[in-house]
């Protein structure tokens, strides 16, 4: 549940510092996206760590933090600079998500229990997934996509941010389904006490 909260609250402070940035003539807001791709990483593989745990032993889960957290590092300082487009980072972060999510999907259609899985869980592995996959297409054609004309750039950049606004609205959604069931539970909670 924590996820919903940080990587939500994540994008809200980075979006933030990013206009502050540009108010103030900062033209370059890449270093940003650096420190968001690493962030989001951490945070995703830490919370696909608790869904998918039986799939990998702590250690792996951990070895993959390390070694994704050091690779993405190592793009940014010695491959692309902080100023440039993060291509190779983002792309393989967003990889790492589909393949996560599309293991959670798996996970969930082998349950025999599926109709007791958490809905809220599902509607956020969906937030990502799909952000992942508009975002991949984005960043695996990068260089190309940056060579279009202005208009047929500004058409796909808008699709990005539709996509990216409705993700947000998933992640809302389901933090508004978290918050009205610990409210129904607490009153409930509250009625079997007052009636004992």
């Amino acid at each position: 549940m924590s996820a919903f909260f940080e990587l939500f609250a994540m994008s809200v402070n980075l979006e933030s510092v990013n206009n502050v940035l540009v108010d103030y003539g900062w033209k370059n807001n890449l270093p940003g996206l650096h420190l968001f791709t690493i962030l989001q990483f951490i945070l995703l593989v830490l919370f696909f760590s608790r869904v998918l745990q039986e799939y990998l032993v702590d250690f792996l889960w951990k070895l993959v933090l390390i070694i994704g957290s050091l690779l993405i590092l190592a793009n940014s300082i010695f491959i692309q600079s902080i100023f440039t487009f993060n291509s190779y980072s983002k792309t393989v972060v967003e990889l790492a998500i589909i393949l996560a999510s599309i293991s959670y999907f798996v996970k969930l259609m082998l349950s025999d229990k599926i109709k007791d899985h958490n809905v809220v869980l599902t509607y956020f592995v969906t937030a990502v997934f799909v952000n992942a996959s508009v975002s991949i297409l984005i960043h695996l054609f990068s260089n190309s996509i940056m060579q279009m004309e202005q208009e047929f750039l500004t058409q796909l950049w808008n699709v990005r941010t539709m996509v990216n606004i409705l993700t947000q609205f998933i992640i809302l959604y389901g933090i508004y389904l978290v918050i009205t069931r610990e409210r129904k539970l607490q009153n409930r909670t509250q009625l079997d006490i007052s009636h004992t």
